[in-house]
C-alpha cells in the first residue's frame, strides 16, 4: 500500500511540475510547422490531419504506420492521445510513440518522455521520462529542454541536483523559455553546492520582466537593493545583448 501511495504521490507531482508544458503536449497540430514529407502517401495524410479531417486521416496513416513509417507511426501516436478519428486510448498512443522515438523521431521521444513522467498509457517511470528527454534535447528539442529543466529544478526522480538543475535551467532560458529565466534568475541567488551569481540572476530576470514575465519584474522591484550596483550594471548589459543580439549570457562551463 505504502509503495502504491508513493507512485501515486509522484505521479501528481509530476502534473503539477508539468503543467506549464501541457501547452506543448496539448497541441494536435504541433507538427504543422514541418516540412511537407517526402512520401506522397504521407503527405496526403498528412494534409487530412492538418485539415481536421481525422477520419481519413487515420484511414491512410494506419498502413504507413504499421508499415513502419515514423512520420505516420508519430501522427498515429497522437491520434490516439488526443482521441481524433480514433476512440482515445494513452496506451496505443505510448505504444506509436514509442515505435516513431526508436526511428529518432525526436517530438515522439518528448511526448513518450512525458506520458513516463506522468503515468499516462505507459507505467509511472522517472528513469525512462529522463531517458527519452534526454535523447530528444541532444538533439536541441525545446520541449525537451524544457521539461529537464523542471526535471532537475523539481528534484522530482533523484535527489536534486544543483549543477543539472542549474545546467538545463540555462539551457532552456538559452531556448527562450521565460519561466526557466526566471526559475535559473532565482535559483543563481540561492547558495546550496554551487556559488551564488548575482550577476547572472540579474542578467536572466531581467530579460525574463522584459519579456513580459510578471513575477521576474516584480522580484526585481521588490528586491534590487539586494543587488550590488556593479552587479545591476553587468547583469542590465548582458541582459540587453541577449535581448538585442541574442549573445548567451556567460555561465561556467558546467552549467552551460
Amino acid at each position: 500500500m505504502a509503495g502504491s501511495e508513493t507512485r501515486s504521490c509522484a505521479g501528481r507531482r509530476w502534473l503539477a511540475a508539468f503543467a506549464a508544458l501541457a501547452v506543448l503536449v496539448a497541441a494536435p497540430a504541433a507538427a504543422r510547422a514541418e516540412a511537407a514529407p517526402k512520401n506522397p502517401e504521407l503527405a496526403a495524410a498528412k494534409r487530412a490531419y492538418d485539415a481536421a479531417e481525422y477520419a481519413e486521416a487515420a484511414k491512410l496513416l494506419r498502413p504507413l504506420a504499421e508499415q513502419g513509417d515514423p512520420g505516420a507511426q508519430f501522427l498515429m501516436g497522437q491520434m490516439f492521445f488526443f482521441g481524433l478519428g480514433v476512440e482515445r486510448d494513452d496506451g496505443r498512443a505510448a505504444n506509436w510513440y514509442a515505435s516513431a522515438a526508436k526511428a529518432g523521431n525526436t517530438e515522439a521521444m518528448y511526448r513518450l518522455g512525458y506520458l513516463h513522467a506522468t503515468g499516462q498509457g505507459v507505467a509511472y517511470d522517472a528513469v525512462a521520462a529522463e531517458r527519452f528527454w534526454l535523447a530528444a534535447a541532444n538533439k536541441g528539442h525545446r520541449g525537451a529542454i524544457v521539461a529537464l529543466a523542471d526535471f532537475y529544478h523539481e528534484g522530482l526522480y533523484r535527489k536534486e541536483d544543483e549543477v543539472l538543475a542549474r545546467r538545463w535551467l540555462n539551457r532552456a532560458a538559452m531556448t527562450g523559455d521565460i519561466e526557466s529565466m526566471y526559475k535559473l534568475g532565482r535559483r543563481l541567488m540561492t547558495p546550496e553546492t554551487v556559488a551564488t551569481d548575482f550577476r547572472r540572476a540579474y542578467a536572466w530576470l531581467y530579460i525574463a520582466a522584459n519579456r513580459g514575465h510578471t513575477a521576474a519584474k516584480s522580484f526585481i522591484d521588490k528586491n534590487k537593493r539586494f543587488f550590488a550596483p556593479h552587479e545591476v550594471r553587468r547583469g542590465e548589459a548582458w541582459g540587453k545583448a541577449y535581448i538585442q543580439k541574442g549573445t548567451p549570457v556567460p555561465a561556467p562551463p558546467g552549467e552551460s
